[in-house]
Protein backbone atom coordinates (compact mmCIF):
# COMPACT_ATOMS: atom_id res chain seq x y z
CA UNK A 1 0.00 0.00 0.00
CA UNK A 2 2.69 2.02 0.63
CA UNK A 3 4.87 2.13 -2.45
CA UNK A 4 6.88 4.77 -3.78
CA UNK A 5 3.92 5.36 -6.04
CA UNK A 6 1.25 4.76 -4.63
CA UNK A 7 -1.26 7.78 -3.38
CA UNK A 8 -0.75 9.56 0.33
CA UNK A 9 -3.01 8.20 2.67
CA UNK A 10 -4.42 8.90 5.74
CA UNK A 11 -5.33 7.06 8.73
CA UNK A 12 -8.35 7.16 10.40
CA UNK A 13 -9.21 5.62 14.48
CA UNK A 14 -12.54 5.51 15.25
CA UNK A 15 -14.31 2.97 17.23
CA UNK A 16 -17.88 4.58 15.98
CA UNK A 17 -18.28 2.93 12.35
CA UNK A 18 -20.84 5.21 11.38
CA UNK A 19 -18.19 8.64 12.57
CA UNK A 20 -15.04 6.41 10.76
CA UNK A 21 -17.07 5.63 7.58
CA UNK A 22 -18.24 9.81 7.63
CA UNK A 23 -14.55 10.85 8.44
CA UNK A 24 -13.29 8.79 6.38
CA UNK A 25 -15.44 9.48 3.16
CA UNK A 26 -14.85 12.74 3.57
CA UNK A 27 -10.82 12.94 3.91
CA UNK A 28 -11.23 10.71 0.56
CA UNK A 29 -12.88 13.35 -1.17
CA UNK A 30 -11.60 16.60 0.55
CA UNK A 31 -7.65 15.26 -0.31
CA UNK A 32 -8.36 12.53 -3.18
CA UNK A 33 -6.51 10.35 -0.81
CA UNK A 34 -6.83 6.78 0.40
CA UNK A 35 -7.98 5.78 3.84
CA UNK A 36 -7.34 3.37 5.68
CA UNK A 37 -9.84 2.65 9.35
CA UNK A 38 -8.97 1.24 12.15
CA UNK A 39 -11.32 0.59 15.04
CA UNK A 40 -9.03 0.61 17.72
CA UNK A 41 -5.10 2.15 18.06
CA UNK A 42 -3.61 -0.77 18.93
CA UNK A 43 -4.02 -2.22 15.36
CA UNK A 44 -3.29 0.96 13.80
CA UNK A 45 -0.30 1.00 15.67
CA UNK A 46 0.53 -2.43 14.35
CA UNK A 47 -0.34 -1.46 10.94
CA UNK A 48 2.34 1.72 10.87
CA UNK A 49 4.93 0.27 12.55
CA UNK A 50 5.12 -2.33 9.43
CA UNK A 51 4.70 1.12 6.77
CA UNK A 52 8.08 2.64 5.43
CA UNK A 53 6.55 5.93 4.87
CA UNK A 54 4.31 8.36 7.36
CA UNK A 55 1.09 8.82 6.39
CA UNK A 56 0.08 11.97 5.25
CA UNK A 57 -2.27 12.51 8.26
CA UNK A 58 -3.65 10.29 11.36
CA UNK A 59 -6.80 10.95 12.86
CA UNK A 60 -7.77 9.11 15.68
CA UNK A 61 -10.30 8.91 18.93
CA UNK A 62 -8.98 9.49 22.12
CA UNK A 63 -11.04 6.85 23.98
CA UNK A 64 -11.33 3.63 22.23
CA UNK A 65 -11.01 -0.42 22.72
CA UNK A 66 -7.83 -1.75 23.67
CA UNK A 67 -4.82 -0.70 25.61
CA UNK A 68 -3.62 2.14 23.86
CA UNK A 69 -5.60 6.04 23.62
CA UNK A 70 -4.98 8.15 21.29
CA UNK A 71 -2.78 10.42 23.03
CA UNK A 72 -0.38 7.54 23.70
CA UNK A 73 -0.72 7.15 20.11
CA UNK A 74 0.23 9.99 19.41
CA UNK A 75 3.66 10.47 21.12
CA UNK A 76 4.38 7.05 19.97
CA UNK A 77 4.03 8.03 16.39
CA UNK A 78 5.76 11.20 16.82
CA UNK A 79 8.65 9.81 17.57
CA UNK A 80 9.11 7.96 14.93
CA UNK A 81 7.67 10.91 12.35
CA UNK A 82 8.13 14.43 14.45
CA UNK A 83 6.52 15.80 11.27
CA UNK A 84 3.33 13.59 11.15
CA UNK A 85 0.19 15.66 11.04
CA UNK A 86 -2.40 14.23 13.94
CA UNK A 87 -6.28 15.09 14.89
CA UNK A 88 -7.36 13.62 17.98
CA UNK A 89 -11.01 13.63 18.62
CA UNK A 90 -12.71 13.11 21.62
CA UNK A 91 -16.72 13.81 23.19
CA UNK A 92 -14.95 14.22 26.75
CA UNK A 93 -13.30 16.97 28.66
CA UNK A 94 -10.54 19.10 27.80
CA UNK A 95 -7.91 17.59 29.97
CA UNK A 96 -7.07 15.52 27.10
CA UNK A 97 -4.94 18.84 26.03
CA UNK A 98 -3.04 19.20 28.70
CA UNK A 99 -1.14 15.57 27.97
CA UNK A 100 -1.05 16.30 24.11
CA UNK A 101 2.64 17.12 21.90
CA UNK A 102 2.50 20.68 20.94
CA UNK A 103 1.88 19.81 16.82
CA UNK A 104 -1.73 17.51 17.75
CA UNK A 105 -4.76 19.04 16.58
CA UNK A 106 -7.29 18.24 19.31
CA UNK A 107 -10.99 18.74 17.84
CA UNK A 108 -13.73 18.36 20.16
CA UNK A 109 -16.78 16.03 19.55
CA UNK A 110 -19.62 16.61 18.32
CA UNK A 111 -17.84 17.81 15.31
CA UNK A 112 -18.97 19.52 11.70
CA UNK A 113 -17.02 18.41 8.78
CA UNK A 114 -16.12 21.94 8.62
CA UNK A 115 -14.54 21.69 11.79
CA UNK A 116 -13.00 18.60 10.54
CA UNK A 117 -11.68 20.59 6.91
CA UNK A 118 -9.64 23.37 9.54
CA UNK A 119 -8.37 20.64 11.82
CA UNK A 120 -6.83 19.27 9.31
CA UNK A 121 -5.58 21.86 7.54
CA UNK A 122 -3.99 23.50 10.56
CA UNK A 123 -2.28 20.19 11.60
CA UNK A 124 -0.76 19.92 7.96
CA UNK A 125 0.43 23.92 8.31
CA UNK A 126 1.71 22.84 12.05
CA UNK A 127 3.98 19.80 9.74
CA UNK A 128 4.70 22.21 6.94
CA UNK A 129 6.54 24.64 10.02
CA UNK A 130 3.57 27.59 9.20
Amino acid sequence: MTSSTALPYAVVIEDNSLLAELLGNHLEEQLQWACTRFDNADDALVHLLQCQEAPALVVTDHLMPGQLRGGELAQMLLQRWPELPMVITSGYGYEITTTLPPQVIFLQKPWTLDEVDSAVRLARARQAGD
